[in-house]
């Protein structure tokens, strides 16, 4: 938890105008943070449009391309960002993974829906987090993003806990067990490493309000109950740090 640093900039503070006046490494930072979230909103669009064509059943496959499309309205937002201030866009793009791969690892499609809804509980959950600690950006451009995008992660989340307890409801609580085993590692990583250089960086410059532990703290916080109702465990501490994760004092 990075404590004993003022943020140099208040929330809002800089804007367009007044962005070639900060220092390189919060410009740098800036793009970093931007280009991340960037490359995640099309993964994350690209990933539901594909399980959409996969999942036969009308109602899901209408959900899927509704959450896809609201996905597709993030893209638009931050490309416009990211070229706004400075980013490279078609470089960011050419190194990017399509579709499910950047949050797989490999170029399978998600093809089921109890991987769709377990992934909507967790990892847009913790997309959610990771802009809430942006929330009140000093780089005011972004705050007025995220805002929007927050409202919608928030919805896509609360369906995937509700679809997830169904599910287990109804039968599948084994196969849910499996894939939040698989999915709560990764979600830790994306929040990335706590008291990192890249933190303190965010943070002293006010571009991020909270380091990763705290991020973890309140992900872990939001996604336990509905697995807790629906009679699913989050994996053990010794089992995550296993996937080399550093959790800095985080428990559950």
């Amino acid at each position: 938890m990075i404590t004993s640093e003022k943020p140099v900039y208040a929330p809002g503070e800089v804007d367009f105008d007044t962005l070639d006046e900060t220092p390189e490494d919060y410009r740098r930072m800036l793009r970093t943070l931007i280009g991340k979230q960037y490359v995640g909103e099309i993964a994350a669009c690209e990933m539901f449009a594909r399980a959409a064509y996969h999942l036969p059943e009308p109602g899901r496959k209408a959900a899927l391309v509704h959450t896809a499309d609201e996905e597709a309205g993030h893209v638009e937002m931050m490309d416009a960002l990211a070229r706004k201030v400075g980013l490279d866009v078609d470089a960011w793009l050419a190194r990017r993974r399509p579709g499910g791969s950047h949050f797989l690892g490999s170029e399978e499609d998600v093809t089921d829906w109890i991987e769709v809804s377990v992934f909507k509980h967790l990892i847009d959950r913790c997309g959610r987090v990771w802009l809430w600690s942006m929330r009140n950006s000093s780089f005011k451009p972004y705050g007025a993003v995220i805002g929007p995008i927050l409202r919608d992660e928030a919805r896509h989340g609360q369906d995937g806990a509700e679809e997830v307890v169904r599910l287990c409801e109804a039968g599948n609580r084994e196969a849910v067990q499996e894939r939040v085993d698989y999915w709560f590692p990764r979600g830790l990583q994306l929040l990335g490493k706590p008291g990192s250089e890249g933190n303190r960086t965010a943070y002293r410059y006010g571009l991020k309000l909270h380091d990763s532990d705290e991020e973890m703290a309140k992900w872990i916080g939001e996604i336990k109950p509905p697995l807790e109702q629906a009679g699913v465990a989050l994996p053990t501490p010794q089992r995550v740090r296993e996937h080399g994760v550093d959790l800095a004092g985080v428990s559950w």
